[in-house]
């Protein structure tokens, strides 16, 4: 990124921290506080619970390039940007040809003896394991 791609940036996601950007590049004047607030959130529940099985999703990128309002901006509440800000970035996500990725993990088993080891082994190899 350059230094003004990176100031545009709004929010991180899931939970702020995550893999996946939300990026504001609209023209002329950004949206208040408000309107900001909600569509974080809003991409914020996207992310977390993606639209193929729930899952969080990794290494999305939502750039906001136009964005159109009431002409009474007091009119303009969270309930009116959250649900079509969700629905946009789920419809958005499904358009880019997502890919489910197995899960893994690390698991340490202790504290058994070597005969409950040996079937901790065999069902986990049964089930893709190493």
């Amino acid at each position: 990124f350059d230094r003004e791609a990176a100031r545009k940036v709004w929010c991180f996601g899931p939970e702020a921290s995550g893999p996946n950007l939300f990026i504001e590049q609209l023209k002329g004047i950004p949206p208040n506080d408000t309107i900001r607030r909600g569509m974080e959130r809003a991409f914020q529940y996207a992310v977390q619970d993606g639209p193929l099985c729930g899952e969080p999703l990794r290494g999305v990128q939502i750039n906001l390039e136009d964005l159109s309002l009431h002409e009474d901006i007091r009119r303009v509440n969270m309930g009116q940007i959250m649900p079509p800000t969700r629905r946009v970035a789920l419809a958005c996500f499904l358009t880019a040809q997502p890919r489910l990725l197995e899960p893994y993990g690390q698991f340490e088993i202790a504290g058994i003896n070597a005969l409950d080891m040996a079937a901790v082994k065999k069902c986990i190899a049964s089930r893709l394991g190493v």
